[in-house]
C-alpha cells in the first residue's frame, strides 16, 4: 500500500487533502485467508502511515474543524488542516472519525486481517466468471480505463484472452493500451459494433452513471459486470 500526501494549500498555511479510509471496506469484509502475508504487508504499511503522520506534523499542521466522509473508492476522507497555532481543539467530526478507526482496530495489524481475504475473493470471483465465459464462448469487453481498474486486472493476471478490449470516453486514452495487461483501448462506439455478451465495468464506483450510459446494451442482450464491492452481473433493459 502506497501512502502519499498531495494537499492543496493557501498562503495562510491552510491545507485540504483526501485520503482513503478503511472503515467502510472493513465493515463489508469478514472472510479470513492468507493472513500471514497480509500481516507482513501491513507491518510495512503501518510504518509508512507513521511516516505520513510525521510528515504532516513536520509541516506544523493538524486536523481541524471539518472532516468530510465520502463514498469515493469505497470510503474516503476529505481532510482540512491548518497551522497548529490557529487549529484549536479537534472538532467533534474529527474525534468521531478517530473513534471509529480506533473501534475498528485500524491502528493495529489485526484490524486489517480481513482485507487480504476480501481481495482474494474479488480476484477469485472475477477469474471464475471470465474463465466460465470463455468456456461458453461468450465475449467480454471492458468499460473504462481507470487506474483502479488496471490495478485489478494486473492483480488478477487478466490479458486479452479473457478481456479482448476496453473502451473509454477520453480521446487521450483511445488507441493506447492498458499498462501491464496490454489490453487495447477503443472509443465507446466499439461496443455497439462488436456487441459483447458482457461488459466489465472498471470504474465500478460510478455505477449509476455508467449504467445509464450503457442502457442501450440491453438491445442485444448485453449485461454489465461489476467486480467490486461484490461481484454482480446486471441485465440491462
Amino acid at each position: 500500500m502506497d501512502v502519499t500526501i498531495a494537499p492543496v494549500g493557501d498562503d495562510d498555511g491552510n491545507a485540504l487533502g483526501t485520503i482513503i479510509t478503511f472503515t467502510d471496506v472493513t465493515d463489508e469484509t469478514t472472510l479470513r485467508d492468507d493472513l500471514e502475508r497480509a500481516r507482513r504487508e501491513l507491518e510495512v504499511a503501518y510504518e509508512e502511515l507513521q511516516a505520513t503522520n510525521e510528515e504532516v506534523e513536520s509541516t506544523n499542521e493538524e486536523l481541524h474543524s471539518t472532516v468530510e466522509e465520502l463514498d469515493t473508492h469505497g470510503g474516503s476522507l476529505r481532510v482540512y488542516a491548518r497551522p497548529v497555532e490557529s487549529a484549536g481543539e479537534p472538532s467533534a467530526r474529527v474525534k468521531a472519525v478517530l473513534a471509529a478507526e480506533e473501534a475498528a482496530g485500524l491502528h493495529t495489524v489485526e484490524g486489517h486481517e480481513g482485507f487480504a481475504p476480501a481481495v482474494l475473493k474479488i480476484k477469485s470471483d472475477l477469474l471464475d466468471f471470465l474463465l466460465g465465459a470463455a468456456r461458453e464462448g461468450k465475449t467480454v469487453a471492458g468499460y473504462g480505463a481507470p487506474g483502479k481498474g488496471n490495478t485489478l486486472l494486473n492483480h488478477c493476471g487478466i490479458r486479452t484472452d479473457l478481456l479482448s478490449y476496453t473502451v473509454d470516453r477520453s480521446p487521450v486514452k483511445q488507441g493506447k493500451f492498458l499498462p501491464g495487461t496490454h489490453i487495447p483501448i477503443y472509443a465507446p462506439e466499439r461496443l455497439a459494433e462488436t456487441r459483447p455478451d458482457y461488459i466489465l465495468v472498471l470504474p465500478w464506483n460510478l455505477r449509476e452513471e455508467i449504467s445509464q450510459q450503457l442502457s442501450y446494451v440491453g438491445s442485444w442482450g448485453g449485461k454489465l459486470v461489476f467486480p467490486i464491492p461484490e461481484f454482480e452481473i446486471v441485465s440491462m433493459g
